[in-house]
């Protein structure tokens, strides 16, 4: 029997009605029930230190001085000490014997430079030294003395475009930045950003992109290939003097540019010898805080990326400029006080919590295992400010061997001691 034609289309009209809602309907219980993505936070780590263990007394106290880690040996050179008498002394500790050996004198005495370590040299840039008559020794100079650890000779690299103390020094790949300090007059603060390619010295500093907000005796250090500049004071002899900050600066050399940061929970100054950039965090040792607290017995450690000021320990005693390095699996904590030779070491461990994730089962879901890293190694170099390398069991670590999630002798990202 053969179906009239208008029955025919009537018929496909309904079939195509009756699909058309169905997919419809599925398509709104999908909707309805549809399982949301998952959310997965960022993994947290965390520096903590051992009781603190008394090492041998520094020849000479040390505040506002300088210093760097070369080949495992912790160097301190020039700096104030007893009646704010200047020092051009240098002396090395071995960690491995507990003793201070004196090696060569500075050419000149200075406090307030800015320093850093390339290759195996310690260079000193500006600073305080003793060659002014009318104010006595508190000379802003434009100098810069080069340290070679393997010779014990020093050297004279090339001057600073202007006069510069308690500044900002970082080694980003084979570049030096020199950022901000005071100026000549101990009251104005630079905004100018300098940089020197180390293998070539002879063409001198290049102006950079300026210090968005000039300051002085700000803590700094390079982490993940960046520099992070932290608290500080406006004016060094100036009416604002006495205030400490709490701001952050980072710069990103990658892209030429500056960013803001977000602030520190407190007021710090004056711990720029203290300060260094380790595994991803900016640890600072000492410092003042201005009104309020003259001086600090601290150990603290910023996350540039979250923006956190967290507490690590607390030191024995109180300081306001200290020495502050990690060698090897232990923090070292020396002097910054006039007429206190004391140091310090205590053991650091790494701990990385992972995140969570949420949203999948309608739970949650902790991945991975945590890893512990003790101890670790300061990068000088890194233009990506990443060091690789080494096997985990169960995950990947970044430098080193783990096994079950501790790692013995971790890594810095971002390149530079300071």
């Amino acid at each position: 029997m053969v179906m009239p034609e208008k029955q025919t289309k009537n018929k496909s009209f309904l079939l195509f009605i009756f699909f058309l809602s169905l997919s419809l309907g599925l398509g709104l219980v999908t909707l309805l029930f549809a399982v949301p993505p998952a959310v997965v936070s960022a993994e947290v780590c965390t520096h903590s230190l051992s009781p603190w263990e008394q090492i041998a007394d520094i020849p000479v106290a040390r505040v506002e001085g300088q210093s760097g880690v070369v080949d495992g040996k912790l160097y301190a050179l020039g700096g104030f000490y007893g009646g704010w008498q200047r020092t051009k002394r240098v002396d090395v500790y071995d960690p491995a014997t507990n003793t201070w050996t004196r090696k060569a004198d500075m050419p000149i005495e200075t406090t307030h430079g800015s320093f850093t370590v390339v290759d195996e040299e310690i260079w000193v840039v500006g600073g305080f030294n003793n060659y002014d008559t009318v104010t006595a020794g508190w000379y802003v100079t434009n100098k810069v003395y080069i340290y070679n650890t393997q010779t014990d000779t020093w050297r004279q690299g090339p001057d600073l475009p202007g006069r510069r103390a308690a500044g900002v020094l970082a080694l980003i790949g084979r570049n030096l930045h020199y950022i901000g300090g005071t100026m000549e007059d101990r009251r104005t603060d630079s905004p100018d950003h300098w940089v020197l390619n180390v293998d070539n010295e002879a063409a001198g500093w290049i102006p950079s992109v300026p210090y968005p907000r000039p300051r002085n005796h700000a803590g700094y250090g390079v982490v993940n290939g960046k520099i992070v500049i932290a608290g500080g004071v406006f004016s060094h002899d100036g009416p604002t003097n006495g205030q400490d900050l709490t701001i952050v600066d980072i710069f990103d050399p990658a892209t030429n540019t500056w960013q803001i940061g977000v602030d520190m929970s407190y007021w710090r100054s004056h711990h720029e010898p203290g300060t260094f950039g380790f595994n991803d965090k900016l640890i600072m040792a000492g410092g003042s805080n201005l009104p309020g607290n003259g001086g600090l017995n601290r150990v603290t450690e910023y996350d540039p990326v979250a923006g956190t000021t967290r507490e690590v320990r607390q030191y024995p005693a109180w300081n306001r400029s200290p020495i502050s390095k990690v060698i090897g699996d232990y923090l070292y904590v020396i002097s910054g006080v006039l007429n206190d030779r004391r140091g310090w070491r205590s053991r650091i461990t790494y701990t990385c919590v992972p995140g969570t994730t949420t949203g999948t089962t309608g739970g949650t879901t902790t991945g991975g295992t945590t890893g512990t890293t003790t101890g670790g190694t300061t990068g000088t170099t890194g233009t990506t400010g990443t060091t690789t390398g080494g096997t985990t069991t169960g995950g990947t670590t970044t430098g080193g061997t783990t096994t079950g999630g501790t790692t013995t002798g971790g890594t810095t990202t971002g390149g530079t001691t300071t």
